[in-house]
């Protein structure tokens, strides 16, 4: 049976335990509030941008994330505009059944008798609009009303706009909504050619509002240099992979903003055109709907879907000086020489100024390893001299070629500005994975006690404890040798100078596919939605959506404003929490043991670079 006392203390300690718990909890959210409240206007100074460096003494500092860079001025004005908002109850999901016995229960404003009926009118209803009838059953009596108001200055219903508006911003197509509707135990939607009407709304106002954005970025970069001449990094994207896609877009970003300025979508398909090939060309039918036709049509590129990257960036450069008074004179590519060398010879901006070419190191970093496997595929099984093949155990194996990747990388990204640096520590990082005990070839390593490389440090530390694991046969070094030396000249590495990347570009075409599904073809209009979309949240934060509501006649909310409000600190302080030397480490950290490169001896020796991470 126990002891009676003890049961009457179990229950007021775990009473205590929950009660100490609920308090953390709560000081714990509180803190985590403090914390995104003040993401946006604290300034503390950036983090070393030396890769191996270990944690300094700022550590309790945030760095500032481009993110927060990018939306704080956004923020502020999304605050201004909402300050003046009425709490309001807004749109809610409620059975119509409940409806009914709520009103059941009252009396008939002119009779007085509880004979109220609740109908729902089928035959008027619009889309997501229902319209219902109150009606006594005693009396003439009835009022009509609607589950939705009418956008101001339009015919659409604000329940509608809202839907297609947050459904397209999802990637959710219309066969999709129907599917929802019927889970939902609700009539069918609007009909398509609705859909598709308020598709044209939508792309209108979210067109309008990119174009704003972005001119508004391209005067944010002016201010800043006090230059017209823009670093701007361009890159293509498409639909369906492998090159073989009828959309493309292509996407420009300013590189001292990393915002968009400019974009462009490219489509090798009008529907509106296919359904009138049959029709003769000559005929004055098909010239008449043509002379119409011509100024919407979707098919606005001819030829292969690789071409695309290289007609959008020509289209953006054409207008660049007319549309923002702006010249693109210095460009980060991804090695698609097709794509500058076009650009370079076509002299956009005259016989005088000439496009700079740089290099995305990303890019090519990747470089190597396609080249180093590419050649272990054509030699095969084919003996090298030392009487074996390239591939197998303690040879030119997968996991070495990323190894040997990364240190590419790193001996790049370590060496801004500095051409020689980047050619000795390349170099260094090939003779440093050929060592062996028997012929230590670390000469070119840095040196101290301070220095990445193992062997380095037991020469200023007068030890020996570094043992040299899977070296590189000689043999496989006199085949790889030709690439290093390829990817190591002064023409290559001197556009890597400034370390740039592409990496904004690629956040961004992962926002627009998020909102444009690549499973199925998708229309010029709603890929062209979708990419404005894009633009506005990548540039301004999800407020930017306040403004498209705004051009569709749709008030906002205060249940808008608040989540709006949540989800762009939320942005800035994840933004902050992954910008952190710590979660940085963590994450090539994991990025390394996911490739097999990580050595968890070397980690414990606090030397990163031999393990794996950079």
């Amino acid at each position: 049976m126990g002891n009676p006392r003890n049961k009457q203390r179990k229950p007021k300690r775990r009473k205590r335990k929950a009660q100490s718990t609920a308090e953390g909890r709560t000081a714990k959210r509180q803190k985590s509030a403090e914390n995104i409240s003040t993401s946006t206007t604290q300034t503390p100074s950036r983090p070393s941008q030396d890769p191996l460096a270990q944690s300094s003494s700022n550590t309790d500092e945030s760095p500032i994330s481009t993110s927060a860079s990018k939306l704080e001025k956004a923020m502020q004005d999304h605050e201004k505009k909402t300050e003046s908002d009425q709490e309001e109850i807004g749109f809610v999901l409620f059975d119509c059944s409940i409806l009914q016995s709520v009103f059941g229960t009252l009396c008939c404003p002119e009779c007085k008798s509880e004979s109220l009926k609740f109908e729902e009118v089928r035959e008027q209803k619009k889309g997501f609009c229902v319209f219902f009838l109150l009606r006594c059953g005693n009396c003439p009596w009835q009022n009509n009303f609607t589950s939705s108001n009418r956008a101001m200055n339009s015919r659409m219903w604000e329940v509608n706009g809202r839907a297609v508006l947050a459904f397209r911003n999802i990637g959710v197509r219309y066969e999709k909504i129907t599917d929802f509707s019927k889970t939902m135990n609700m009539q069918k939607p609007m009909t398509r050619n609705n859909y598709d009407k308020l598709i044209d709304s939508v792309h209108a106002a979210y067109m309008k509002e990119a174009e704003k954005s972005m001119k508004n970025a391209v005067e944010e970069v002016k201010e800043k240099t006090d230059s017209c001449d823009f670093v701007t990094s361009f890159d293509g994207t498409w639909q369906k992979p492998g090159h073989a896609s009828l959309n493309g877009v292509v996407t420009a970003i300013a590189n001292n903003s990393g915002k968009a300025i400019d974009f462009e979508v490219k489509s090798k398909k009008c529907k509106a055109c296919e359904t009138r090939k049959h029709l003769d060309k000559n005929s004055n039918e098909y010239r008449d709907w043509y002379t119409v036709h011509q100024h919407e049509c979707c098919n606005n590129h001819t030829g292969s879907s690789g071409a695309m990257e290289v007609a959008g960036i020509k289209d953006m450069y054409a207008r660049s000086e007319e549309k923002y008074g702006v010249r693109y004179t210095v460009y980060v590519g991804d090695g698609d020489s097709s794509s500058y060398s076009t650009i370079a010879n076509a002299k956009p901006y005259g016989p005088d100024i000439d496009i700079v070419k740089k290099e995305c190191v990303g890019h090519v970093q990747k470089r190597l390893g396609t080249r180093l496997r590419k050649l272990k595929v054509s030699l095969g099984k084919k003996k090298l001299k030392d009487g074996k093949g390239i591939a197998g155990k303690g040879r030119l194996t997968n996991k070495l070629i990323d190894k040997m990747q990364n240190y590419y990388g790193l001996a790049i990204r370590q060496n801004p500005q500095d051409l020689n640096g980047m050619q000795n520590d390349i170099k260094a990082g090939l003779y440093h994975i050929a060592s062996s005990e028997s012929k230590p070839q670390h000469d070119m390593c840095p040196e101290g006690k301070d220095s990445w490389c193992g062997w380095q440090q037991d020469k200023a530390n007068d030890t020996h404890t570094y043992k040299h694991k899977n070296s590189l046969p000689e043999a496989i070094v006199d085949e790889v040798q030709p690439i290093y030396d390829d990817l190591s000249k002064e023409a290559l590495l001197s556009r890597c100078l400034d370390c740039y990347t592409q990496n904004a570009n690629e956040a961004l075409n992962h926002l627009i596919w998020a909102r444009c599904s690549k499973k199925s073809y998708q229309g010029k209009k709603v890929v062209e939605l979708c990419t404005a979309s894009a633009v506005t949240y990548f540039n301004d934060g999800a407020s930017s959506v306040f403004s498209v509501l705004e051009r569709l006649g749709i008030r906002p909310g205060s249940n808008f404003n608040a989540g709006v409000g949540i989800a762009d600190r939320r942005r800035v302080c994840l933004a902050e929490k992954f910008s952190t030397d710590k979660v940085k480490k963590q994450r090539k950290k994991l990025r390394a043991i996911k490739k097999g490169l990580w050595d968890k001896d070397k980690e414990k020796e606090g030397n990163v670079y031999e393990a794996g991470g950079h």
